[in-house]
């Protein structure tokens, strides 16, 4: 970004950093989700900003006078090879959260008009990073920050699956949003910044928002899947319960002591919607041992076996609704085992 100093000393910058964050709001249904990118530029670099070019780039430049050379290019609005930046924008930040110091402080003619507009990025692919230009001109005082835009994409189709281990989480129900990073979901022309978002719902026609939380996630590559960490929920609601308990089949060595053994677990998993939209449920089950049957019953959705101790049920619950799935789980123990 350069104010008043010369082209010729527009390198990258410490004392001026920028920060990906974004906004999601879901669809009443919360199959699509709008999803708006943004930056915060910060400028703690000791002088003002007035009438700046605000470029930023992103991902790893090795050689200072290419980013000299990056900083002395003309503003590329309109060349060929270049579009504006309206589904997705971003790339892995550049070592450091630093950002370029741009072109000469002239302020154009059209920058009134460009105010009253929404400000475009036009996204430059240079081999292992990307450059953003953002239109117009800012300023940014220093010990400032400035929230500044980086794309608006409505209609990204995503999937809301809750979650349940108590290994990883705990006895409590997490909630995961998903989608992916490519043309499909109206996404996919660049990689997308890490960064924080927050996530809203539409609730009613009046376009009322309910919050739905938030999330941190790493940069995302095109045609990468994203699966954000929403947090803890009360809504759905999953109860294991531990019904019955018995060992049996024991084996004995020559010396008569207990050489082998099985035991027997049964199991209850009560799983509730109190919401009024349809809801998936992931529940996964560890068991410590690689010696083990199990025999499933009730509505324990789609089962299939994660790896040789676990095991996941898939089901789908519709508005306030309730299931139950039992399951007997047998593991075998010492020369029991070895059958």
């Amino acid at each position: 970004m350069s104010g008043k100093v010369p082209v010729e000393i527009s390198y990258l910058t410490s004392g001026l950093s920028w920060r990906a964050f974004y906004l999601g709001t879901l669809s009443t249904d919360e199959k699509e989700m709008r999803l708006k990118g943004y930056v915060r530029v910060t400028n703690n670099s000791g002088e003002d900003y007035e009438n700046a070019q605000v470029r930023l780039i992103v991902g790893k430049v090795h050689l200072i006078d290419q980013i000299a050379q990056l900083a002395q290019q003309q503003y590329p609005f309109g060349r060929p090879g270049y579009a504006v930046y309206g589904a997705v924008g971003g790339a892995q930040r550049a070592s450091g959260n630093k950002m370029m110091r741009m072109m000469n402080a002239a302020a154009m003619d059209a920058s009134v008009a460009m105010e009253q507009a929404p400000k475009q990025v036009i996204k430059e692919g240079l081999s292992e990073y990307f450059l953003y230009t953002i239109e117009g001109t800012e300023t940014i005082p220093n010990g400032w920050s400035k929230r500044l835009p980086s794309f608006d994409t409505a209609g990204v189709p995503v999937v809301n699956l809750y979650k349940y281990e108590e290994e990883r989480y705990g006895r409590g129900v997490l909630r995961f949003l998903s989608f992916k990073n490519d043309e499909e979901h109206k996404l996919g022309e660049t990689p997308i910044p890490g960064g924080m978002i927050k996530v809203f719902r539409s609730v009613n026609k009046e376009k009322n928002l309910s919050y739905e939380g938030q999330s941190n996630f790493k940069y995302i590559p095109v045609e990468e899947d994203v699966e954000l960490n929403l947090g803890a929920v009360q809504t759905v609601v999953v109860e294991p319960t531990l019904m019955e308990y018995h060992t049996e089949n024991y084996r004995f060595d020559r010396w008569e002591n207990i050489s082998g053994w099985d035991e027997v677990r049964d199991f209850k998993i009560e799983i509730k919607n109190t919401r009024e939209i349809p809801v998936k449920v992931e529940i996964q089950r560890n068991f410590n041992t690689t010696y083990w049957k199990i025999k499933n019953s009730g509505e324990f959705g789609k089962y299939e076996k994660v790896d040789v101790d676990t095991v996941k049920y898939t089901l789908e619950l519709g508005p306030k609704s309730q299931k139950t799935l039992n399951y007997v789980l047998t593991t075998f123990h010492g020369t029991r085992a070895e059958i």
